[in-house]
């Protein structure tokens, strides 16, 4: 290794934001091999496995790095994301709630702990954290679409369909919106 771990972190970041995601992890891994606890290339790392489908890898890195940085919003709601990814969803539930405590205005973490209770059979919980996001973020046509999903399934067709609407009216194109 020619840099300090320090370094091939921030060529490693470079190279994500430049859409070089083997390079980056490659510059990732040049760091952790002299700094194996450095917590941001971990997660960075992590995040990149992840993006290349290596999801066992990515929750080690993952995991680890979390673990040595507890209060890091954005790394634990990227750890909750994989964890529902690989059908680990009570403890991505988990993740995402200690996400919401650390940044209770967190969309991305709202929204993921909304489709992760409605997959697990909590659809009450999912309509109240959907109504949460929405209120952060009203223009969110995704949440406005399962909102309204989940408004169907209980027969509301008046309030399914003007959230359907929405969603419609801001994402033209969102064909799951049109089918609803």
């Amino acid at each position: 290794m020619s840099h300090s771990p320090e370094a091939s972190f921030r060529l490693g970041l470079e190279a994500y934001r430049a859409g070089k995601i083997e390079q980056a992890a490659g510059y990732c891994r040049d760091a952790l091999s002299a700094a194996p606890d450095h917590p941001a290339c971990l997660h960075l790392l992590g995040f990149l496995e992840f993006c290349m489908g290596l999801k066992d890898e990515a929750e080690s890195h993952m995991r680890k790095a979390v673990s040595l940085t507890p209060a890091f919003a954005e790394g634990r709601c990227h750890f909750a994301r994989l964890l529902f990814a690989k059908g680990k969803n009570e403890e991505a539930l988990e993740h995402y709630r200690e996400t919401l405590i650390l940044k209770p205005d967190h969309t991305e973490a709202l929204f993921g702990m909304a489709n992760a209770l409605a997959l697990t059979g909590r659809p009450n919980e999912a309509m109240d954290a959907y109504e949460a996001l929405l209120k952060l973020k009203p223009d969110h046509p995704e949440a406005l679409n399962n909102l309204g999903v989940h408004y169907f399934d209980r027969k509301n067709y008046e309030k399914a369909e003007r959230f359907a609407k929405r969603a419609v009216n801001l994402r033209p194109a969102y064909a799951a919106a049109h089918n609803n």
